[in-house]
């Protein structure tokens, strides 16, 4: 059983999950496109220091996303 799961979690893009977390995306949002819980979502992001990197990268893209559309309202 413990098997399936982890071909299940294989079959996740990671570059797909990633860039849709630096668009705004939670992972409720991902796990839905995807069939999956967010939890599941949250452990493929965690399963090697890879993914972890991954998300780390995609989490700074969004915080950058964040800044720069909130500098734009101040500056408009």
């Amino acid at each position: 059983m413990a098997e399936s799961k982890i071909q299940r979690l294989d079959r996740l893009d990671l570059d797909e999950v990633c860039e849709m977390i630096a668009d705004g995306c939670s992972l409720a949002q991902i796990g839905a496109k995807f069939d999956r819980s967010r939890n599941v979502i949250w452990k493929f992001l965690h399963k090697s220091e890879e993914h972890r990197q991954a998300y780390l990268a995609a989490l700074q893209e969004r915080f950058k996303k964040i800044i720069s559309d909130w500098l734009k309202c101040w500056t408009d």
